[in-house]
């Protein structure tokens, strides 16, 4: 799991609502802080809303003061609640601890959430330091591609075939990048650039001229090329041509002196039968012309 560092001024407001939080309360708006607790008394400091999800990293130490005793209570608003009425506290603490105290609490839901430093000395009054960080727990990123599978895809000649390229993702990841590989070989970038929804129409067309059983999809994220995922190997099929389409085609390594003989060949055979029909019509008018002649 990832934890990116934030700059925690920007996370913190510090507000001054004493007819909301006594006096001897304070908005964090330092992470490094010093207080001095009289005997008996307490010390709150608080972020008026932390978000789900975020890590609290409390240190606390008494410098001086006597003894290194004091009790460190973190809760939310509904135990500060408590705290403030002395009603039930016990079983609203988040956490506590006493003398050198060091912790560490994710949130699970967004609250206004509370340190109180309490000094439980009759006589001394003691000096505490207090370092604070917030940061946001991110998500590990990871891609995971659910189609297409291990199937074929037959392309009739002259068509086309759809294929559904569906992945998911899990944390920020924004834009996707998506290649066609055939085996290790990278064969074309399907598209360069587009949104982490997890589905993409992609069509193989019959002039592409893929054809073969080991092709994969790969889905990468734009932003960091080793966060990626390829899909199952799938087979591209082209149809074979029918014999009406081959008929007349250009056949390569065929002889062009060949192709020629047969065309002049087809052209003398066409002359010959229009000669003979030619001639039959003559013969034709001469019979007619004699019966004429007759009468």
């Amino acid at each position: 799991m990832k934890v990116k560092k934030l700059i925690i001024a920007s996370f913190i407001l510090f507000f001054s609502l004493f007819f909301v939080f006594p006096s001897n309360s304070v908005g964090i708006d330092d992470p490094d802080s010093i207080f001095e607790i009289g005997p008996n008394n307490s010390k709150v400091v608080y972020w008026i809303s932390i978000p789900a999800d975020y890590l609290i990293t409390v240190e606390v130490e008494v410098t001086a003061g006597g003894d290194e005793e004091i009790n460190v209570y973190l809760c939310d608003s509904d135990g500060y609640y408590e705290f403030q009425n002395e009603a039930s506290f016990s079983v609203k603490k988040i956490y506590e601890g006493i003398s050198y105290i060091y912790f560490e609490y994710t949130t699970t839901y967004e609250d206004g959430y509370y340190i109180i430093l309490k000094n439980p000395a009759i006589v001394f009054t003691k000096t505490v330091e207090l370092k604070t960080s917030l940061s946001i727990i991110e998500e590990e990123k990871s891609i995971s591609i659910t189609a297409p599978s291990s199937t074929t895809y037959d392309i009739e000649e002259d068509g086309s075939q759809v294929v559904p390229i569906q992945w998911d993702t899990t944390g920020d990841i924004t834009y996707a990048v998506l290649e066609l590989y055939k085996g290790s070989t990278l064969v074309e970038t399907l598209v360069s650039l587009t949104d982490n929804d997890g589905y993409y129409l992609w069509t193989i067309y019959y002039f592409d001229g893929y054809e073969g059983s080991n092709f994969r999809i790969k889905v990468s994220d734009y932003y960091d090329d080793t966060i990626y995922d390829f899909s199952d190997n799938f087979e591209i099929s082209l149809a074979e041509e029918s014999p009406s389409s081959a008929r007349g085609r250009f056949v390569p390594g065929s002889s062009p002196l060949l192709i020629l003989l047969i065309t002049l060949g087809s052209v003398g055979i066409g002359a010959i039968v229009l000669k003979r029909s030619f001639k039959k019509k003559q013969q034709n008018l001469q019979y007619l012309n004699l019966i004429q002649n007759m009468v």
